[in-house]
C-alpha cells in the first residue's frame, strides 16, 4: 500500500498497485475492488475511489479511503499486551463488522491483525476497518449458500485459519469467526500456541 495525494483537491489515498503483466494478477486486483464496490455502503469497509492503469507505467492502481494503523501494529506497540477490556471491545466491534460482510453475502476468508486498521482522521481514529478483500468469496447468490466440498486448498493465512480450512473444507462465515476467536486469543496472550 501506498500513501498518495489527489493533486486537484489535495486529499490522501491509500493505492494498491499490481504490474499487469500476467492476466491473473489484473483479475485479483479486479476482483478486490468488485467486492469493495459491492460493500460501498457497508460502514468499517474502506471506500473505494478508483481503479484503472496507470499511464506511466501502465500498472495497475486502486485507490481506496486512506486509514491508520493496523491492530498488529498497535499490538506492537503495546508490547504485545491488550487488557481484557481492550480485547472484548475489539471482539464486539470485529463481529459487527463481519456481520454486515457477511449480510452482503461474501466472506472474508483472511482475517487477521494486519488487516484491520483504525480510522486515518481524527473522527474515526477509535473505528476499526476491515481490509484486504482480495482473497474474499460470494458464499451466497440467489439466497442459496455455496455448496459443501472436501478437498480445497489452503486459502488465507495459515495462522488464523479454521480447523475445517486446514482440513480442507469450504470455507464459510463459521471461518471467519473462528479466524476473529485466534485473534482474541492473540490479543489476550499475546501469542497464538501455534
Amino acid at each position: 500500500m501506498w500513501k498518495v495525494q489527489r493533486v486537484k483537491t489535495g486529499e490522501f489515498l491509500a493505492a494498491k498497485f499490481e504490474e499487469a503483466t500476467r492476466v491473473k494478477e489484473l483479475a485479483w486486483l479486479n476482483w478486490e475492488a468488485r467486492v469493495l464496490h459491492k460493500l460501498k455502503d457497508t460502514a468499517q469497509v474502506p471506500k473505494l475511489h478508483f481503479i484503472g492503469v496507470e499511464s506511466s507505467t501502465k500498472s495497475h492502481i486502486m485507490l481506496m479511503t486512506l486509514l491508520g494503523p493496523s491492530l498488529e501494529e498497535l499490538f506492537e506497540k503495546c508490547k504485545y499486551r491488550f487488557d481484557l477490556k481492550t480485547v472484548l471491545l475489539i471482539g464486539v466491534n470485529l463481529i459487527k463488522i463481519i456481520e454486515k460482510v457477511h449480510g452482503q453475502g461474501i466472506i472474508h476468508r483472511d482475517l487477521k491483525p494486519q488487516n484491520l486498521l483504525l480510522g486515518g482522521t481524527e473522527i474515526t481514529q477509535d473505528t476499526i476497518y476491515m481490509v484486504d478483500f482480495g482473497l474474499a468469496k460470494v458464499y451466497r447468490t440467489n439466497n442459496e449458500h455455496i455448496p459443501y466440498k472436501q478437498g480445497k486448498g489452503m486459502v488465507g493465512t495459515v495462522r488464523y485459519a479454521s480447523l475445517a480450512t486446514h482440513r480442507g473444507v469450504e470455507q464459510s462465515r463459521r471461518d471467519d469467526m473462528e479466524a476473529i476467536g485466534y485473534m482474541m486469543v492473540y490479543f489476550l496472550r499475546g501469542s497464538l500456541p501455534w
